[in-house]
């Protein structure tokens, strides 16, 4: 609801200056004129005028001092003080006229350029006068458009407080979905197709290491534990280690080593390939060329624990040394070797190989001896 227009306020009327009176020259002059000197005598003062029968009382010209009559230096700030008036006078009327017209054109909808000018105008500074003068007092809203408002205002609050409930709830929804999407759907699932084996060799287990990673298909990859497959290979017996990799939305990529053999045991009668780590490989019927023969008496944990020594011990042998051996035997971690013309190597504890692969060899070629004792090779002993 707009508020009415203020009626425009009346400039205050100018009180009249009182008009001088003809006598009052002639009576300043007399004044003066009668005005004592310094040191003079004050003059009697004048009899009052009485009128004549049939005539108006006559009243006594007042005497004036040159002070009452404005100076030529107060002009100016009574120019000044015409023009403020006149001009909060323009304004005032200007003003409100403009105010009225505004108030018509926002009603409509338009602003004229001449509304723009005066709306500008308008921002100036202006003192508090003219501005009441302008827009008018300040009046209190009906009951009414408050209780409006007010409504209005409850409306809008529930229209945010339901605005906000709803994103939070779509928020915990989308939330939930992409959950479900992403670590419980088949769309990142592996799948029997994704699974790429890397094989090293042609004669590399590639099928038991595909059967080891079937049991993981169907599951998402986002919950895919690379760590637990790669276990699960590694138990194959001729796999060394194994590294997955996840090839995404749905496949994996398998890279393995194989166990190399550095020798060959008996176990029950059959021919078993060892790796380093003293892990049994394959059994045979056949004794393997190009691998030592070596015996352990003490079971699965000496070969174990000696298997890498005993290794060590048939690098360090030269090559007409190794043509020589028939067998080697470890227990009580001493290493005893059989030569094929039934002369045997006393080698000691897994130390030294170096050294006493050296020794061994200068023994054999200079001295027919049956036992060689190489277990302290700063002080060979050779016997029989």
């Amino acid at each position: 609801m707009k508020n009415p227009p203020r009626p425009r306020r009346q400039p205050r009327p100018q009180q009249p200056s009182a008009p001088a009176s003809p006598s009052s020259g002639s009576s300043i002059r007399e004044a003066s004129a009668a005005a004592p000197s310094a040191g003079a005598p004050a003059a009697p003062p004048a009899p009052a005028l009485t009128a004549q029968p049939g005539e108006a009382p006559v009243a006594p010209s007042p005497v004036t001092s040159p002070s009452a009559h404005p100076s030529p230096t107060d002009a100016p700030s009574a120019a000044r003080a015409t023009r403020e008036r006149l001009r909060r006078e323009r304004y005032a009327g200007q003003g409100a006229q403009l105010a009225r017209e505004a108030r018509e054109r926002k009603a409509r909808g338009t602003r004229t350029e001449e509304q723009g000018r005066a709306i500008r105008r308008m921002r100036s500074p202006m003192g508090a006068d003219d501005a009441a003068d302008i827009l008018g007092p300040r009046e209190e809203a009906p009951q009414e458009a408050r209780v409006e408002r007010i409504e209005e205002r409850l409306r809008a609050r529930k229209r945010l407080s339901a605005l906000h409930l709803a994103s939070a709830v779509g928020a915990v929804v989308l939330g939930a979905v992409l959950v479900w999407v992403v670590f419980f759907s088949a769309l990142f699932a592996l799948s029997v197709e994704g699974i790429q084996i890397n094989s090293p060799a042609e004669n590399s287990p590639s099928e038991e290491v595909h059967t080891q990673v079937l049991p993981f298909v169907g599951t998402p990859l986002t919950r895919l534990s690379t760590a637990e497959v790669e276990e699960r290979i590694e138990s194959i017996p001729q796999v060394k280690d194994a590294t997955v990799s996840k090839r995404w939305p749905n496949g994996v990529e398998v890279t393995f080593s194989l166990r190399t053999p550095v020798l060959v045991t008996q176990v029950d009668g059959a021919f078993v390939t060892v790796d380093e780590d003293g892990i049994e490989l394959a059994r045979l019927d056949q004794r393997p060329s190009g691998l030592p023969l070596v015996l352990f008496p003490d079971g699965v944990e000496s070969r174990e624990q000696n298997t890498r020594g005993v290794n060590t011990a048939w690098a360090a042998l030269s090559e007409e040394l190794r043509g020589r051996v028939e067998s080697m035997t470890v227990a009580n971690h001493q290493l005893t070797i059989a030569l094929q013309d039934g002369r045997q190597v006393r080698w000691g504890t897994l130390t030294d190989e170096a050294l006493k692969a050296r020794v061994l060899e200068v023994l054999v070629n200079q001295r027919e001896a049956k036992i060689y004792d190489v277990s302290s090779p700063t002080s060979p002993v050779t016997s029989g």
